[in-house]
């Protein structure tokens, strides 16, 4: 996590984020406003294909915690909305040699999601709002692929890191259903699309040659939320996705080297409180 803290992308991205909370903080006192304050657990997966056929799979659970903020103006009509995640794990890595050779190991994530919305929310009825939105993120993470023994119990397999970082457009809407005064359901859903995407190889960390930075290509992803909420408290589930396609062939020592057609799937859990 500290090489991503340490990237400057970062630190004006926190700087930005900060800038947005400062002038929610002036707004007038008339506004409706929440924060809120979860952790999450979820099952991570991690495919990379060559020619549809599957090279890797890394898969497992990991956790963090999360912070959102609410805050409503014009009768309640103008919705703004920030987010940040911190998650992280170690999961298993299931892949291959260059010469086919299988490999099992271990993967560690770091990862740092924010994101910023804004949108206008209709009431349809008495009981029932909804919200079309529309914003921006950013999702940076840091992979370690730990090295290992082959199948073979001959070949060594080098791990070394990886630093990536996708900046994305969002949009999608949210729906809240009132049961009573207290208790309250919420759905959001929604697409993503990257604007740019990049993973730097830290092949000269495991002296495997000068680091490598691919530009993976920009696809579309989805995700969707739903929970409930009772007064303060705030439970749910969801589906976040995260789609590459392959980058352009770059060198190190005069090897070919890509980042191959990527798929990414999350299922997890938030549970949280309001304040």
């Amino acid at each position: 996590m500290k090489k991503i803290l340490c990237n400057k992308k970062y630190i004006v991205l926190f700087y930005f984020i900060l800038f947005c909370f400062y002038h929610l903080m002036q707004a007038p006192q008339s506004c409706a406003e929440e924060m809120g304050l979860s952790f999450i657990v979820e099952y991570f997966n991690w495919k990379e294909f060559v020619d549809d056929h599957r090279l890797l799979k890394e898969s497992g659970p990991r956790f963090g915690i999360g912070w959102d903020y609410h805050a409503e103006f014009f009768d309640k009509h103008l919705i703004l909305k920030p987010r940040i995640e911190i998650i992280a794990g170690q999961v298993d890595y299931d892949g291959a040699t260059q010469s086919d050779v299988h490999v099992s190991s271990d993967t560690d994530y770091y990862e740092g999601k924010a994101e910023f919305d804004i949108g206008w929310q209709v009431e349809l009825s008495e009981n029932f709002s909804v919200v079309p939105f529309g914003g921006v993120g950013l999702r940076g993470w840091y992979r370690k692929i730990h090295g290992a023994t082959a199948s073979d119990g001959l070949t060594r397999a080098a791990g070394y890191p990886e630093e990536w970082y996708s900046l994305y457009l969002k949009s999608g809407f949210r729906g809240v259903f009132s049961l009573s005064e207290n208790h309250h359901l919420f759905v959001e859903a929604g697409g993503k699309y990257p604007v740019y995407n990049e993973n730097k190889a830290l092949f000269n960390e495991s002296d495997l040659g000068p680091n490598v930075t691919f530009k993976p290509g920009n696809d579309p992803s989805w995700f969707i939320e739903a929970g409930l909420q009772y007064k303060s408290f705030k439970s749910s589930i969801y589906y976040d996705g995260m789609r590459f396609s392959k980058s352009d062939i770059e060198y190190s020592h005069g090897m070919r080297y890509y980042q191959p057609k990527t798929k990414a799937d999350m299922y997890g859990m938030r549970i949280g409180v309001i304040f």
